[in-house]
């Protein structure tokens, strides 16, 4: 297994596979950038975003590398539109103080 070490203030993102679009849809979303979610791998230095946390960023930002077979993204931190709260998470935070 190949072992990729961020350097400061960047993530190795596991792409999430995207299901492929029929070809209509295809045809008509292709310059579309669409968002698309992964999981953090590895954090560089002088992140706040943990490995294991779950990501949503767009399409075609950072650089794309093939490790084992598998795509990922070697992004920086800034780049993550937002953190994929668990099911879990969500009814924890929701709960007003006390209950």
């Amino acid at each position: 297994m190949n072992k990729v070490i961020p350097t400061v203030g960047r993530l190795l993102i596991r792409r999430d596979a995207q299901p492929e679009p029929s070809k209509i849809i295809h045809t008509l979303d292709r310059h579309r950038e669409r968002a698309m979610s992964g999981v953090v791998v590895a954090a560089g230095a002088n992140t706040t975003i943990e490995a294991g946390t779950r990501v949503v960023m767009t399409r075609y930002q950072g650089g794309g590398l093939r490790i084992d077979n598998v795509e990922h993204l070697l992004i920086e931190e800034d780049q993550i539109g937002g953190i994929i709260a668990s099911e879990e998470t969500m009814i924890t935070e929701s709960r007003p103080q006390g209950v």
